[in-house]
């Protein structure tokens, strides 16, 4: 009867610990050969892939080396959060479970899980099906990719080199641009960094989907706008990407839109009373009290355009009424914001665009309000030197 018991109690020891489930094995390989030429970085991002590569539904990775698994559904939140992750840490391939469960439906979560029976076993059992050949295939694509680096850093050389080569020609077809200014155009382009891993990693995916991948390409990003005295100058922003080997040295790149600035740095209106100075360089205004009594000055409104705009002081936000007392033969100077958009596009070299200034004002014990007003259209013509 003893016996009976001992044996019924060791079954149904052996039953719950079957049911309970397992974690996954350790797991802990030693990479035998160093591979001096490819960097730690380099290592995990293709142990990573090759885990991306081997996990199917219902378990998920992010990229990054981990298994998820989420296992119940409770609360408006998954109750048991498993992770289990392969890093490379001192020249050895580990396991790190990195899993947050519960007991208590989701209330409280801790680092120790259980792997209690049930679909956390499959997980468990997943994991343990990756690791029998992970490490194998991971040895495997360190071969191979030691020999592509090689490859690939010759034929980046290679393409830094023919980079260097190339010039820029530049092409204006909107007949807008003066030669001095085409020929200060100093267009800016740039060679992409070619990573040596991802393009192993995108080749083996291309491989595996029997499709083929091109050598690495030079591809020239260009730059935009490009700012010459008074024009914005805005080349055709486009990526070009052709193999280095048939790549021209002779580069054509087309002006699509011109823009020219229209502001003059000083303009000038004036009366027998008054004098209004606007600096755009310095973005200033000066009035001149000409006149031997008070000037109140009311408002000011400058033109280009057809923007009219009385909103010109950066701290005020609107310049009617100010009442500006300005003693007789004296002057003050205010810092101006406007306007937001000086340069317009150009449709022709003969274009105009009218700028200028109006003011009201009376002198003191009068109650007439007087105006000082002028615009005026420039044309490109009034900017050269």
């Amino acid at each position: 009867m003893k016996k009976n018991f001992i044996f019924l109690s060791g079954l149904i020891f052996i039953l719950f610990i079957v049911g309970c489930g397992n974690p996954p094995q350790p797991y802990s390989k030693n990479i035998e050969n160093n591979y001096p030429n490819i960097s730690l970085k380099e290592k995990q991002k293709i142990l990573n892939f090759l885990v991306t590569l081997n996990t199917i539904p219902p378990f998920y990775t992010k990229n990054d080396g981990c298994i998820y698994f989420n296992d119940a559904w409770y609360n408006f939140e998954y109750r048991n959060k498993f992770r289990n992750c392969f890093i490379i840490k001192n020249n050895k391939i580990i396991r790190v479970d990195k899993s947050k469960c519960s007991d208590d439906y989701g209330r409280h979560f801790s680092s120790y899980c259980t792997y209690i029976g049930g679909r956390s076993d499959k997980y468990s059992s997943f994991i343990n099906k990756i690791q029998q050949h992970l490490y194998l295939d991971f040895i495997e694509q360190l071969k191979s990719y030691s020999i592509f680096k090689k490859i690939c850093t010759r034929m980046n050389k290679e393409r830094e080199k023919k980079f260097k080569q190339i010039k820029m020609h530049i092409l204006d077809t909107t007949k807008l641009l003066p030669s001095n200014v085409i020929n200060n155009i100093k267009a800016e382009f740039y060679l992409p960094k070619i990573s040596c891993v991802k393009e192993y990693l995108n080749t083996l995916t291309l491989r595996i989907l029997n499709k083929n991948k091109e050598r690495l390409p030079i591809c020239l990003i260009i730059d935009n706008p490009y700012h010459i005295d008074r024009y914005l100058v805005y080349l055709s922003k486009e990526r070009v990407c052709k193999f280095y080997q048939n790549f021209p040295n002779l580069y054509k790149m087309f002006v699509k839109s011109v823009k020219f600035n229209f502001l003059p740095n000083k303009f000038i209106a004036k009366n027998k009373d008054i004098k209004v100075i606007v600096d755009n360089n310095e973005k200033q205004l000066t009035i001149y009290n000409d006149s031997d009594q008070f000037i109140e000055v009311n408002s000011i409104v400058l033109y280009y355009g057809n923007v009219v705009s009385s909103r010109i002081f950066p701290f005020n936000r609107d310049s009617t009424h100010l009442k500006l007392k300005i003693p007789p033969k004296s002057f003050i100077s205010k810092k101006i914001g406007f306007p937001r958009i000086k340069f317009i596009e150009l449709k022709t070299k003969e274009q105009m665009h009218q700028y200028g200034v109006s003011i009201s004002y009376k002198k003191f014990n009068e109650n007439i309000m007087r105006t000082l007003f002028k615009v005026k259209n420039f044309s490109i013509e009034d900017f050269k030197n």
